[in-house]
């Protein structure tokens, strides 16, 4: 079994211009871009769509609510309606198995002085339930640091650790990482099992 890890180019301005804009065709957009529905159960749709709801409006809680596990999803929904690029792609996350996707995902960097790429990893106070898909944004300079790190793996030890090597999962993460770059943006981190 794997987790699922979501990649999309930032698009600061866009999300700045839909959070807040309390827009129902803004609402309408996200909806019919994933297809009509976030989730086939009718409750859990319910709950998604109202937590976007909020989301849009700028209503979502300080503090917990009982949408808490829907905002990651529901802000993840939004995120792949307004990038540039994105991808989620299925790769078991541990450190001791794949210790270069784990510090892509939880946030790693390579010294002290770069601990600042990981500030400010929820620029719009989105609540992150204690389940669900959590999110995590990632500034132009960590994109360029992860390029560097999962464009020079080691597929084989990743294969024998893991009894495959994700290079093609990794592929697609490092096209929108390499799309960030070129535009000069940063990307949302999405994980959720």
């Amino acid at each position: 079994m794997g987790h699922f890890i979501g990649v999309y180019t930032d698009e600061l301005p866009k999300l700045e211009s839909i959070i807040g804009s309390g827009s129902a065709e803004h609402f309408a957009a996200v909806l019919q871009k994933c297809g009509g529905k976030f989730n086939l159960d009718p409750a859990t749709h319910n709950r998604m769509a109202a937590a976007l709801k909020n989301i849009i409006a700028d209503t979502y809680p300080s503090g917990t609510d009982e949408l808490d596990d829907c905002y990651g999803y529901a802000f993840e929904f939004l995120c792949q309606a307004v990038a540039r690029k994105w991808t989620v792609q299925e790769i078991y996350v541990a450190d001791d198995l794949f210790p270069q996707i784990f510090a892509f995902v939880w946030g790693a960097v390579d010294n002290e002085e770069d601990a600042h790429l990981l500030d400010n990893a929820n620029p719009f106070g989105i609540p992150e339930g204690e389940h669900g898909a959590v999110f995590w944004h990632r500034r132009p300079e960590y994109v360029k640091m992860s390029i560097r790190r999962l464009g020079d793996l080691d597929y084989e030890q990743i294969a024998k650790l893991n009894g495959t090597d994700y290079r093609q999962e990794i592929a697609e993460i490092l096209k929108v990482l390499t799309e960030a770059e070129q535009t000069g943006q940063g990307v949302f981190v999405t994980w959720n099992e």
